[in-house]
């Protein structure tokens, strides 16, 4: 912090007599503050797909900025996903790997929820770099707003997954069910994350 102009000017002199920030002010200014600090910058940047990753300094998970712009949603094999048609979103960011197994438990820590029960292929949840599973709707956006972040819309998450080629499939065209671990023939039998 020190010798920052642009910090003393984030966030000016101490708004308390004991010489502190009130709390709504320190979390109205924490990102920028962060970022003069060096804390939350561009992590890598591909000049392929101009893609900016950042560390949200909430729970350190990378977050990858998606432009706005239109793209196509949608699928012709699908009922679910027809017809096929065009949404312009804003820019934002999602993560880019799922929330971990110790991420999210660290929020449990923190915040006094109750861990979900580990499923069986993770018992005790010993692989904490593993996608975290059985956790609620209602628990799930209680860690994002911890983490201040929202769950992506299905338009996000579809924009996100095509990249910027339109794929069907997050490696490109064609369907390789060793690029994922999946249930064949009843839900749960993929046996892992």
């Amino acid at each position: 912090m020190m010798g920052s102009a642009r910090l003393g000017t984030l966030l000016g002199t101490p708004e308390t007599a004991a010489g502190r920030m009130k709390r709504d002010a320190w979390e109205e200014y924490f990102g920028d503050v962060v970022q003069e600090m060096h804390l939350g910058l561009t992590l890598k940047q591909s000049t392929q797909f101009d893609t900016v990753v950042r560390k949200n300094p909430y729970d350190g998970a990378e977050m990858v900025y998606v432009p706005a712009g239109e793209f196509t949603m949608g699928s012709i094999d699908y009922e679910p996903e027809k017809p096929i048609h065009k949404v312009t979103l804003d820019g934002y960011y999602i993560y880019r790997t799922p929330v971990t197994v110790s991420q999210y438990l660290h929020f449990c820590y923190i915040t006094g929820y109750r861990k979900p029960l580990p499923p069986t292929f993770n018992p005790n949840w010993m692989y904490r770099d593993h996608p975290i599973v059985n956790v609620s709707y209602i628990n799930a956006l209680a860690y994002c707003t911890r983490a201040r972040v929202k769950l992506p819309t299905e338009a996000q998450w579809e924009k996100a997954a095509r990249g910027t080629d339109s794929r069907i499939y997050p490696w490109g065209n064609e369907f390789d069910r060793y690029n994922l671990l999946c249930s064949t023939t009843k839900f749960g039998d993929a046996g892992g994350t």
